[in-house]
């Protein structure tokens, strides 16, 4: 007497790795998004210009006087560690370039400012978060 055993087995198939969608592009906004205030002044530091940023996460920004009313509006990008802005304040009617670092701790942004393109030539900033 014999038995024969037959095994019979079945190939799985294999299940390709699920890809999630791309994101758009949007600037790094977490580590700047929010409330920051601050000052700006010409290059000999005689009369600061005190003045909020509300960076938002798309691209844009507001500029709020201290009274957090907005006096002008632009666009941000970020680098790490270079945060570039163009501001264009309602009430002037220019442009004005801003370029600057941003550091960790606490969380602050300065650099210098330019007239219509130019990043520097016109003075200094600097702004910390709020929030």
């Amino acid at each position: 007497m014999f038995s024969t055993v037959f095994v019979a087995c079945q190939k799985e198939k294999e299940l390709a790795p699920v890809v999630p969608a791309a994101q758009p592009s949007v600037p790094n906004a977490k580590p700047v998004q929010g409330l920051w205030s601050g000052k700006y002044y010409g290059l000999d530091k005689s009369i600061p210009v005190y003045f909020n940023l509300l960076i938002k996460a798309d691209g844009k920004l507001d500029i709020l006087n201290p009274a957090q009313h907005v006096i002008g509006s632009g666009t941000w990008q970020l680098n790490e560690p270079v945060f570039k802005a163009s501001l264009k304040f309602s009430s002037i009617g220019e442009t004005y370039s801003f370029a600057g670092e941003l550091s960790d701790s606490p969380r602050k942004l300065n650099g210098t400012w330019g007239y219509e393109g130019s990043e520097s030539g016109g003075g200094l900033w600097n702004m910390d978060k709020i929030n």
